[in-house]
């Protein structure tokens, strides 16, 4: 039975590279009172007259868009189980016989990376300042959106204002978060301890956060940064979970690229359920500039990837400008202070598409982190930490 974790980092091509190669190389961690004991290169052989069949395999996701994710992505070869950081199962799977087995190569086994516990801990000390629900919540959520303020990171996790102060403060205190005018954004070794979590290079964080900690950037962003967090708790009051833009980002080679502000997951709505794409728009307010900011969606739908998208515009000459250049977009629009009055998910909400309201119900907000969850994360991050 195989594992496959997909975290917040997670892409369709690294999933895929996961499926294709997930079953060599397997390092065995055994953990002997206060040691670390790593047995290398596990082998796992397959039958020659038929395809990797495993008796089963687990899809650990570290929330609701990443499971989705691999739901999409991962070609079920199979039974497959799929689980969130919350504890949320799909339902069960009745596991198969495999012909396939993993066992040690021939001769004996070599010993690989011994680690003492405590000194592993010394070199990793912010580690355990994201243990719980509420500091593992708080430290994703600023992953996602930079430029947080505390007030929103309180109704984020639901948690007192006392408590997300404490956590903060402890997180600028161990470098893992950097604090500029009241704005909280990840900090170099908030950068390296995410993308340990999420099992990817820390150029991939570098390059989405990187520029974040310099104050001319952090000036030329920050209303649109603080636009799109505050759209991201109106949903959450809401009952509805966002997810980061650059999550759901998509490639068309040689053809366009899209990366939204932010992603909601959509229950039932106007063009079907899935992922519906948010763009928080301020700039674009002529018919022209409004037709080029659509330009990558048109594309996409030319190519027969027509992607959902909720824009949010600063005016109402703005949605009057893209309500009227829909042209066969799936497309619905609103305006800034018509969001956050609200509801932007129900029956009746302020959406609209030629002229009309629509309904929109997002997929059910999840708010809570298991402590099992927790382990788990600390335990891959230590295995990512030994074979560094």
């Amino acid at each position: 039975m195989t594992f496959t974790y997909v975290g917040l980092h997670a892409t369709e091509r690294v999933l895929r590279r996961k499926q294709q190669h997930r079953f060599w190389g397997i390092d065995c961690y055994v953990a002997h009172q206060d040691r670390c004991f790593r047995i290398a290169n596990r082998v796992f052989y397959e039958d020659p007259e038929q395809t990797v069949e495993p008796s089963a395999q687990v899809i650990v996701a570290a929330d609701a868009w990443a499971a989705d994710l691999a739901r999409r992505t991962l070609v079920e070869t199979a039974p497959t189980l799929i689980c969130t950081a919350d504890g949320r199962w799909r339902d069960a799977v009745e596991v198969r016989p495999s012909r396939d087995r993993v066992s040690d190569p021939p001769g004996h086994p070599q010993l690989g990376c011994v680690e003492d516990m405590q000194r592993w801990t010394s070199a990793n000390f912010d580690l355990e300042a994201i243990e719980g629900p509420a500091a593992y919540r708080i430290f994703l959520t600023i992953a996602q959106f930079p430029a947080m303020r505390a007030a929103w990171l309180c109704e984020l996790v639901r948690e007192s204002a006392e408590a997300v102060d404490e956590l903060l403060a402890r997180f600028v205190d161990l470098g893992l978060v950097a604090e500029f005018d009241g704005r909280f954004y990840l900090a170099e070794r908030g950068m390296l301890r995410a993308a340990n979590l999420s099992r990817v290079l820390p150029t991939v964080i570098h390059s989405r956060h990187g520029a974040l900690l310099e104050s001319d950037y952090q000036q030329h962003e920050a209303a649109h940064n603080d636009g799109i967090n505050r759209l991201v708790v109106q949903f959450a009051r809401e009952g509805a979970a966002a997810f980061g833009g650059w999550r759901a980002e998509v490639n068309l080679p040689n053809i366009t690229q899209v990366r939204p502000d932010f992603v909601v997951l959509v229950a039932e709505g106007p063009f079907g359920a899935g992922g519906y794409c948010v763009e928080y728009e301020r700039n674009a307010t002529t018919p022209s500039e409004v037709h080029r900011k659509l330009g990558p969606y048109r594309k996409c739908v030319w190519q027969g990837q027509p992607l959902p998208l909720l824009v949010v515009c600063e005016t109402e000459r703005a949605a009057y400008n893209f309500q009227n250049t829909i042209f066969g977009l799936p497309l619905l629009v609103t305006c800034f202070d018509a969001a956050l009055a609200g509801p932007l998910t129900g029956d009746a909400t302020v959406w609209v598409r030629e002229g009309e309201t629509v309904a929109l119900h997002c997929r059910e907000h999840v708010t809570l982190v298991s402590d099992a969850a927790q382990q788990t994360e600390r335990t891959m991050d230590m295995s990512s930490a030994a074979t560094q």
